[in-house]
């Protein structure tokens, strides 16, 4: 019973960093696309 709430307990902290991950994933990903937009645009308007 022990070993299952160890099991348990990794399981969740394996859960909650797999989260943070990817939620720093996501936030890169928007971050990247918005960027790779703004300098696109930027490269629209710029006249060369």
């Amino acid at each position: 019973m022990r070993n299952l709430r160890k099991l348990l307990m990794l399981l969740r902290r394996m859960v909650g960093q797999y989260l943070v991950v990817s939620q720093v994933i996501l936030v890169f990903e928007l971050y990247c696309i918005n960027y790779f937009v703004f300098t696109r645009r930027c490269l629209f308007l710029v006249p060369k």
